[in-house]
């Protein structure tokens, strides 16, 4: 039997250092994991959260299976490093691709890209889907934010609901605010154009005051990403 999706001794670390500090932290942390010390006198020495640490798991094509753990275990960022939305800090995840092993956690952009669309998906927890959707269609949801924007996100959280045209039909819009982006490169359908331009949210409320922003589900999003802003 050939692997579908191999887990070599990964771990996988957090912290909201950057630059040499995070260096600095993730290396003193897998230190202090290798000499054996607990979750909690890592974070407490270096500031850096294990969210994984030494996993290895098999899964053979075919077979179905079911990680089961307390919460807070780390269940879910190991099922998301199968996919890349978690950025492995050691170790190596392997999906198989047209016979051969691909490295998850070590290939470029475009690898994953491929692998995402045509070998790897998820579907997220109940709380992170829309039931109005298919299966497929959930699957789906964070390719259309590559597709059109070229990112990926590693959080999404749902700001509210809109329904634009109560009285004349049932169209329901939701909004949702994508968290922990990664650029990956946009790939619009055949015929589409379409221009990222990254701007700041005062920028941005500047331009709906001066009504260079009339597009209605930009200007409510624009207000909420304002009220969390503010704690609100």
């Amino acid at each position: 039997m050939t692997a579908a999706l191999a887990f070599e001794n990964v771990d996988i670390l957090f912290t909201g250092l950057q630059g040499r500090k995070r260096e600095a932290a993730i290396k003193a942390a897998l230190a202090s994991l290798d000499q054996g010390r607990s979750r909690a006198e890592i974070q407490a020495a270096s500031g850096v959260v294990v969210g994984v640490a030494g996993a290895s798991l098999i899964i053979e094509q075919g077979q179905i299976f079911v990680l089961m753990g307390l919460s807070g275990s780390g269940k879910s960022t190991l099922l998301r490093a199968a996919n890349g939305l978690n950025p492995v800090t050691r170790g190596r995840v392997l999906v198989t691709d047209a016979e051969q092993p691909v490295d998850v956690a070590h290939c470029d952009a475009a690898t994953l890209r491929r692998l995402r669309r045509g070998r790897i998906a998820m579907i997220f927890q109940q709380f992170g889907l829309l039931p109005w959707r298919t299966v497929a269609e959930n699957v789906g949801l964070g390719l259309e934010l590559v597709e059109e924007c070229g990112y990926e996100a590693a959080v999404w959280q749902h700001l509210t609901t809109l329904h634009p045209c109560i009285g004349y039909s049932d169209e329901r819009i939701e909004l949702y605010l994508a968290r922990e982006l990664r650029h990956v490169g946009s790939g619009p359908d055949d015929g589409e154009f379409l221009e990222v331009l990254p701007t700041p949210i005062d920028q941005a409320l500047e331009w709906v005051v001066q009504g260079k922003i009339t597009e209605v589900k930009a200007i409510i999003g624009l207000m909420w990403l304002e009220r969390m802003r503010n704690g609100r």
